[in-house]
């Protein structure tokens, strides 16, 4: 990535990342296996109030599993 999502304002966020926010503490998968993720799509600019990082687009309260 070309920007900090924990310094950077939103203005130069890519167009192309969705951030995943999970209901659960995520399982480890290995970096090359394909997920499903589910969740509800939310649009608009978010800062995490814990870590500072911000986001554009989110998929909240997901899950995933291998496929």
């Amino acid at each position: 990535m070309v920007v900090c999502p924990f310094c950077d304002s939103e203005a130069n966020w890519p167009e192309d990342l969705v951030v995943v926010e999970t209901r659960e503490r995520p399982r480890i998968v290995n970096f090359n296996d394909l997920i499903e993720a589910t969740g509800r799509l939310e649009f608009g600019t978010k800062v995490d109030m814990w870590t500072s990082f911000t986001s554009r687009a989110r998929l909240a309260e997901a899950s995933f599993s291998r496929i």
